[in-house]
């Protein structure tokens, strides 16, 4: 039963997260609220870095701003395209293998789900959105995609080029495993064997063709892969090409990598991804294993069991906001975790191909639990992280009424350190908790002297604006130095 339910399951329970952390407000944190302040305040989306896969995201929020400025309506608007775009993935993912290859969906869930899940919580950085559209075009170039399908992928990957300059190992990845396919074809349909015996009506019979592991079914399929692949590599070199701004050049260091990993993946995090690897590792031996017997009894739960650790792993972790305050550097580590659980279900995809659909449809069945597991462990998790992010805004909130008028450097925030908030972001989000006229400002050192002289409203060290002339009100602001 459960086997049956399993993807319905999965989307249900993250479907359900995604919809909670919209309502808590967790696309808010760190640089989301300056996305919100932005967008709002120029009444048009507001695509940092030239990161224009945001234009779609804030579109919904743009509109309903034209109809209220309640600002807990719009913040809401705001965050569920957001909240909503890992599912979106997988669910695409699943609309394209579950035909022919439903036990690959495994694959997306372990890794775009589960494996990244300490770091998902950073809902408007653009890294991991690129990593989870990934897998559906990576399982359409192995499976092969209806018409429809394929122009719903050609718009994904238009669209993954204004993400993330990652576009280029990613989807560079996907075009060269789409070229090779094609290449495979050749002479595919050509490879004859022995003719047999002679038939009683004094004919031969047949030839036998044999068509090899991984090839394309048709002309055609290859044909719309050569020009898929290419034209995935052509976006690729064209994205390659591009000049990275400087905060684009330092992010994409080794030094970067290994700073990351100190904040925000040892501990918890880094228990987590090890389940979630034995998790699949388990799921990848179970192909070969007996279906019946004592073996199949005691190892059909096991990938489960592992995903619901690497679930439990995130609970202590994910329910007090300070030990997770620094988990916006998890993003650095999204790309390597992508890169493994793309070569493996690419691998997998190989092994497989010529097994018998019954077969298929067995090992699809034998690992419905685990994706089950996987989606109830995302949902808990994100859940509790919504809930102790919602204790943090709420504690702005009421000192924001507690000092209504004032200017109060981040900094001097109670229990700043080491919390979420002590993030630049925050004076964007005091602004929305205080509605379209805010009088109480909450920036970085030195925003409060910055104002007092005429200087204009510091949002962050790199954008300072007038006071008057948004669709924000802020000539009520007073600036004075940090009390």
């Amino acid at each position: 039963m459960i086997a049956r339910a399993a993807a319905p399951l999965f989307f249900a329970a993250s479907t359900a997260a995604a919809l909670v952390t919209a309502w808590l407000g967790a696309p808010l944190a760190y640089d989301g609220s300056y996305y919100l302040f932005k967008a709002l305040d120029l009444q048009t989306p507001f695509t940092p870095l030239d990161r224009r896969v945001n234009v779609v995201l804030q579109a919904p929020v743009l509109l309903a701003s034209t109809l209220t400025s309640d600002l807990d309506v719009l913040r809401r608007v705001f965050a569920v395209p957001y909240t909503l775009l890992p599912t979106l993935a997988l669910a695409l993912a699943w609309w394209v293998c579950r035909r022919r290859r439903p036990d690959l969906f495994v694959w997306p869930v372990l890794t775009a789900g589960l494996g990244v899940l300490a770091g998902q919580f950073f809902y408007t950085s653009e890294g991991p959105v690129l990593a989870a559209f990934t897998w559906p075009l990576l399982l359409g170039v192995l499976l092969g995609v209806t018409r429809v399908q394929g122009g719903v992928l050609a718009g994904v990957a238009a669209a993954l080029w204004f993400t993330h300059p990652l576009f280029v190992v990613l989807e560079g990845l996907v075009g060269v495993i789409a070229l090779l396919r094609a290449w495979r074809a050749t002479g595919t349909a050509a490879r004859h064997e022995k003719p047999g015996e002679m038939q009683p009506d004094g004919s031969f019979a047949p030839l036998r063709i044999t068509r090899r592991r991984g090839a394309p079914r048709g002309p055609e399929e290859r044909r719309w892969l050569a020009l898929g692949g290419a034209a995935l590599l052509v976006a690729a070199v064209a994205k390659a090409l591009a000049p990275l701004s400087g905060y684009e050049s330092e992010s994409l260091t080794p030094q970067r990598l290994i700073d990351s990993y100190t904040v925000a993946v040892r501990g918890w995090p880094q228990i987590a991804i090890a389940l979630s690897a034995l998790a699949g590792l388990a799921t990848l031996v179970q192909r070969w294993l007996p279906s019946h017997g004592p073996v199949a009894t005691g190892t059909r739960w096991l990938p489960a069991a592992l995903a619901l650790g690497a679930g439990a792993a995130l609970v202590p972790w994910a329910r007090n906001a300070y030990t997770w305050a620094h988990m916006l550097d998890f993003r650095f580590w999204v790309w390597p975790i992508a890169l493994a659980g793309l070569g493996v279900a690419s691998a997998e995809w190989l092994a497989g191909e010529r097994q018998p659909d019954a077969q298929i449809r067995a090992v699809a069945d034998a690992r419905g639990p685990a994706v089950v597991a996987a989606g109830l462990a995302i949902a808990v998790v994100l859940t509790l992280q919504a809930r102790s992010w919602t204790s943090q805004v709420d504690a702005l909130r009421q000192t924001l009424a507690q000092r209504a008028g004032q200017c109060i450097a981040i900094s001097t925030l109670p229990s700043i350190d080491g919390s979420p908030m002590n993030h630049w972001g925050t004076t964007s989000l005091a602004f929305i908790l205080q509605g379209r006229t805010p009088t109480t400002f909450v920036p970085e050192a030195p925003g409060c002297e910055d104002l007092a002289a005429d200087r204009g409203v510091r949002l962050a060290s790199f954008d300072t604006r007038p006071q008057t002339g948004g669709w924000f009100d802020l000539s009520r602001l007073r600036g004075a130095p940090p009390g």
